[in-house]
């Protein structure tokens, strides 16, 4: 018989920096099971995304709300604006080492949660390696 924890997952209360790593998973997969899994696979993967969500938000009540994603901000967004690299810096998405990045960027990229540790972290990776640092999370 299977371990029901490699069945389920581990609870998301239980993950540590796991837990971006595991939201991107089922955030990753979510079409296709939608389109191709069978009702049981739909319905533990709507369980899931729930619970991992629900851990993220009691984690980080505070996390930074993007006003051009609130429906007033959608609407008094030019199209051709929507897209352009001034629009893109204003949201905070980053695209290259070219740009500024801080120890949460650097975290965040590697999946791992914002904690003090992990942010120590990618300061000490920022300060040794510079841009390298970046181009070696997110490759260009």
């Amino acid at each position: 018989m299977e371990d029901q924890t490699a069945i389920e997952g581990v609870p998301a209360s239980r993950l540590s920096d796991d837990l971006l790593r595991e939201l991107a998973s089922v955030h990753r997969t979510r079409h296709d099971t939608l389109r191709h899994g069978s009702q049981q696979a739909l319905a533990h993967h709507n369980q899931r995304t729930a619970e991992l969500e629900t851990e993220y938000l009691r984690r980080f009540p505070k996390r930074e709300v993007d006003p051009q994603r609130l429906t007033v901000g959608a609407r008094a967004r030019d199209p051709a604006q929507a897209r352009s690299p001034q629009s893109l810096r204003h949201r905070g998405i980053r695209s290259g080492a070219e740009q500024p990045w801080d120890p949460e960027d650097l975290a965040i990229a590697q999946g791992r949660d914002p904690t003090a540790e992990n942010l120590e972290r990618a300061r000490r990776e920022l300060e040794r390696y510079g841009p390298a640092a970046i181009e070696r999370t997110v490759p260009g």
